[in-house]
């Protein structure tokens, strides 16, 4: 297993780190002790001002290895209605996926695998709780759906509202989400 994020060969998450052209050193590795549950998982400032933020590949003129990855954030120029096609061609669009920067991806990726790895439970960090806010989480419910992912989401996954306005390309049927899935997205 994994000590670090950047540890975690052939994830997208090694793969957003690498393209920031530099190591995150202040990443908390996954077996930390429990004194550190609180410090950030990884600067923000570094990565912030990193060469990942634009869409030039880090010094030395390679290409970036999370090319083809979506955007994270939906903040930015791509969140416009309807299609965002990508402007440079390795991936089907710009459009991010989630309401958080790339920082607060990799620290809420940090505790999750935390919470999920049995033994290392603990309080959830300071930094971790107005992700999950902004979220519209409770940290036991963002758990259980990470954990259960599989279980929870047959054909696809969302939010309550999102699933019962999609309908499936063929035939037109509605998609249906499982009850414990609708439970932990509407709690409040």
């Amino acid at each position: 297993m994994a000590q670090t994020l950047e540890q975690s060969d052939h994830t997208s998450a090694q793969r957003r780190i690498e393209s920031l052209g530099k190591p995150v050193a202040t990443a908390t590795p996954v077996e930390a002790p429990a004194s550190t549950e609180d410090q950030p998982v990884v600067d923000s400032t570094a990565l912030a001002t990193s060469p990942a933020a634009s869409a030039t590949p880090p010094s030395g003129g390679t290409e970036r290895p999370d090319r083809f990855l979506s955007p994270i954030s939906l903040e930015g120029p791509t969140t416009k209605p309807g299609p965002n096609p990508s402007q440079s061609g390795f991936r089907c669009s710009d459009k991010g996926f989630l309401p958080i920067s790339l920082p607060d991806y990799l620290s809420l990726l940090d505790w999750t695998a935390r919470q999920l790895h049995g033994n290392k439970r603990g309080r959830t960090p300071q930094g971790v709780k107005p992700i999950l806010e902004r979220l519209g989480l409770e940290a036991s419910a963002w758990s259980k759906l990470v954990g259960q992912f599989g279980r929870l989401f047959i054909n696809v996954a969302g939010k309550p509202q999102t699933i019962r306005a999609t309908r499936s390309r063929i035939g037109q049927h509605q998609y249906h989400l499982r009850k414990e899935a609708r439970e932990l997205l509407t709690a409040d």
